[in-house]
């Protein structure tokens, strides 16, 4: 294949025993070539999604490291890439920095921010330079049946493991396909060159199986009446990963690495609020800061949907984080849960949704003597616009609390700082003209202005009040109505046919039988014996200020007979 094709070979090593073997493979097969024909160049790429298990990773950066030395001393046309997620897209950017909730199986959005997107960039540089590549895999059919199908549906007839590729320029090649896990183990210990640190691999997966000696070399596995191999139940990959309850790999490896209790603690605090927890989210949807409703024909139709985590949970899991981080430090120095560019981002977009406390730069700056970079501006310019609106009396006619029909509180105030830097020449002149300050712009002109941006006419503010009747209205649902709807919605699943004297009988029997309880017992908060007669009335006028549009055209109204012309 290398000799004939036009387009290069391209392995994808994740340091784990079989993309191990199946790069050795490769490494043989070029070795056999004359030097003279050893000129075209092949791409081998790591993808690290910053979130590996300290052990781990550390065995896979010296296999990379010797790798990399084998190659150079035998003359070896592999070209390493190590890729990993854009800043904006690490994990704690997303989760803590933006607010995403964390993943689940039906929500797997780390997988595609933290590694597909990465290596896709990698390799669409390598498409634009070469029009293709043969992707060579260490998929094998001893795997599962399903990878049993996909290895043989897609075979292509007269060529030994060469399969279709999704995409036509490309061909997939399979070498060990038909390899066994004994088989692998055997490779690994018996036929691997040097640059393969056997008993390293072999140590790392016993460890992370925590099956003592059912991971052995071939000469163990004959002294004890043992075939060589290695538990199927180790997990390679991100050590926060909560997809599952328990990682029973992180456990096994905190056994003889127990710094790595700290971490797995952290973990399974973290993975309870990955369904519900409704008090932890937010109002509004953090991409847009709109307010978004359900508008599927179920029981929750024009309820405001839980957006992503609120900036208070997210200061408490970076906090947490942290604390965890100095803890593990104290064992294991090299150890680095967030870094520093990672904080900024997250400050910076705190900042957005208006955390003027700068929280992050505070905190480091007092306990860690670590200095934090943000947006200076859009900070003085929210501060400003903060300090300068508390000032002004909202019932006086001409102010922008009179005439704006959202709740003005220190988010608001940090997106119109953010709306009129990037829409205006001179955010700080409409600032001052806001408070009737300003030389150059009239008060009436700066409202008016005001009214036609998106924290007025898109984005959404509700009253504290009118949070708290979002959140009760969630907390009346025990599973996680949002993912079970959509399911059925999209006729992915179909509620069981068959029930008993309990409920529903079949696949997800539990969930539409807890769904359909929900369902007939609604949460009224006119009924809700925990509020007060004044929390009421104060629902009652929020949900009559917020929800009829009526009213907000009516404060506009009034602007208009002033003689003001909305743009």
């Amino acid at each position: 294949m290398y000799l004939t094709s036009s387009i290069p070979l391209y392995f994808a090593y994740s340091g784990g025993k079989d993309s191990t073997v199946t790069l050795d493979i490769g490494v043989k097969a070029i070795k056999e070539l004359p030097k003279e024909s050893r000129a075209k160049e092949i791409i081998v790429m790591f993808s690290d999604t910053l979130l590996e298990m300290p052990p781990v990773i550390g065995q896979i950066q010296n296999s990379i490291e010797s790798f990399r030395t084998y190659c150079r001393e035998n003359k070896l046309p592999f070209v390493f890439k190590q890729v990993s997620p854009e800043l904006q897209d690490t994990f704690w950017s997303k989760l803590i920095g933006i607010g995403y909730t964390l993943p689940r199986r039906d929500y797997r959005w780390c997988t595609d921010r933290m590694k597909i997107k990465p290596m896709q960039k990698a390799i669409d540089e390598v498409l634009s330079k070469y029009g293709g590549y043969i992707a060579v895999t260490g998929a094998r059919k001893d795997e599962s049946h399903d990878r049993k199908e996909r290895l043989e549906s897609n075979a292509l007839k007269g060529y030994l493991h060469l399969k279709k590729h999704s995409d036509s320029r490309c061909r997939l090649l399979a070498p060990i396909e038909d390899m066994t896990q004994e088989d692998v183990w055997d490779y690994i210990y018996t036929k691997s060159e040097s640059w393969v640190d056997k008993n390293g691999l072999g140590a790392i997966y016993s460890e992370a199986a925590g099956d003592g000696d059912e991971c052995t070399s071939v000469l163990e596995g004959g002294e004890a009446g043992n075939k060589p191999g290695c538990s199927k139940s180790a997990r390679f990959g991100c050590y926060c990963c909560p997809l599952f309850e328990k990682d029973k790999t992180l456990n096994n490896l905190a056994v003889r690495n127990e710094y790595l209790k700290l971490i797995e603690d952290f973990r399974n605090w973290l993975v309870q609020f990955r369904d519900g927890y409704w008090d932890k989210r937010d109002v509004y949807n953090h991409r847009n800061f709109k307010k978004i409703e359900y508008d599927r024909d179920t029981h929750r139709k024009g309820m405001v949907s839980p957006g992503g985590y609120s900036l208070e949970f997210r200061k408490e899991i970076l906090f947490r984080l942290l604390k965890m981080q100095d803890e593990v430090q104290k064992t294991n120095p090299e150890f680095e849960a967030i870094s520093i560019a990672e904080l900024e981002f997250i400050q910076d977009r705190w900042l957005r949704e208006g955390d003027l406390e700068l929280t992050i730069v505070e905190h480091m700056s007092y306990h860690k003597g670590v200095e934090i970079k943000y947006n200076r501006e859009l900070f003085e310019n929210a501060f400003a616009l903060a300090m300068l609106q508390s000032k002004e009396n909202s019932a006086c006619v001409g102010t922008l609390s009179y005439y704006s029909h959202q709740h003005q509180n220190n988010r608001y105030y940090a997106q119109l700082a953010e709306q009129l830097m990037k829409y205006t020449n001179d955010a700080k002149e409409y600032i001052y003209a806001l408070s009737n300050l300003s030389l150059k712009i009239s008060q009436e002109e700066a409202v008016k202005y005001v009214l036609t941006l998106p924290v007025e006419t898109t984005q959404y503010y509700p009253t504290p009040d009118m949070e708290k009747i979002y959140r009760k209205e969630w907390m009346s649902d025990t599973i996680n109505f949002v993912t079970i709807e959509k399911l059925v919605h999209k006729k992915e699943i179909k509620p069981p046919l068959d029930r008993d004297l309990f409920g529903y009988v079949g696949e997800r029997a539990e969930e539409f039988t807890k769904l359909e309880s929900v369902q007939s017992n609604g949460y009224n908060w006119e009924e809700d014996p925990n509020l007060s007669l004044e929390d009421k009335f104060a629902i009652m006028e929020d949900s009559i200020d917020f929800n009829r549009e009526d009213i907000k055209a009516n404060r506009r109204e009034a602007l208009y007979q002033e003689g003001l012309e909305i743009a």
